[in-house]
């Protein structure tokens, strides 16, 4: 186990998409520890 999650995937709608990931980094390793920082990044693919 370890202090960062992330989670990855993409948002549809009409034409549009747009590629996300999160990158979710805790303040320590428990089970109860608080979220420290988010960070997202958003790809426009609509091109794909």
């Amino acid at each position: 186990m370890g202090k960062f999650a992330s989670c990855d995937g993409y948002a549809t709608r009409d034409a549009q998409r747009v590629d996300f990931c999160h990158v979710v980094r805790f303040a320590g390793a428990a089970k109860t520890a608080r979220i420290a920082e988010i960070r997202t990044y958003l790809v426009d693919g609509s091109d794909r």
